[in-house]
């Protein structure tokens, strides 16, 4: 058997919330390899999902054993460390995790929501910034930019955010909306309109 085929299908149940599934294919996985980092990575994610926290970091940092660097187990402490209220511990974990590929959205998107939900708005900004700069062609990620933006009472900001996918994407009827809504709600009708008729 495929000691990463059984992870990557362990990772897909656990993605897709099937549990039971993951669990069974990461003791799979850890019995073909009690040191492979993935299979005991996963492990500790499922752990974790499963709310055995102390499993977790036990199996996270068996991982890091293994392999210093591995960032699927720097998510699972990051994750912890979330769970635990402790922002600082969880940005330097996501922070590890990015170390040797800044270009992992998935990683950089987690640090800045969570960075977001504890309120720390100066340090969310500039980690938006940075997933600007690293992928300035994902309208995903400037769309929640500017949400962050609105939330944030930074109207003109998150403007050019929006007007920038309108422009980027011009053939994105969404996009368009989301601008004309933007502009309706913030600056009145008769705005609104004008804005239509530019398109």
């Amino acid at each position: 058997t495929n000691i990463n085929a059984t992870v990557k299908l362990g990772q897909i149940f656990l993605a897709g919330g099937k549990l039971d599934y993951a669990l069974e294919k990461s003791k799979k996985a850890l019995e073909l390899d009690k040191n492979n980092v993935s299979a005991l990575s996963l492990y500790a994610a499922i752990q974790l999902k499963m709310n055995n926290k102390a499993a977790a970091l036990e199996y996270a940092n068996l991982a890091l054993a293994q392999d210093p660097n591995s960032q699927d187990a720097f998510i699972v402490l990051a994750n912890i460390s979330l769970i635990d209220n402790d922002i600082n511990k969880a940005t330097e974990y996501f922070d590890k995790a990015l170390a040797k590929n800044q270009k992992n959205l998935t990683v950089q998107f987690l640090k800045t929501k969570a960075l977001e939900s504890a309120s720390k708005n100066v340090e969310a900004d500039q980690a938006y910034q940075t997933m600007i700069k690293l992928f300035p062609e994902n309208t995903f990620v400037r769309r929640s930019y500017a949400q962050f933006l609105m939330k944030s009472d930074h109207a003109t900001a998150a403007e050019q955010q929006l007007r920038m996918i309108a422009q980027t994407t011009p053939d994105n009827l969404n996009a368009k909306l989301d601008l004309i809504n933007f502009i309706l709600g913030s600056k009145g009708d008769a705005a609104g309109r004008l804005e239509m008729e530019s398109f």
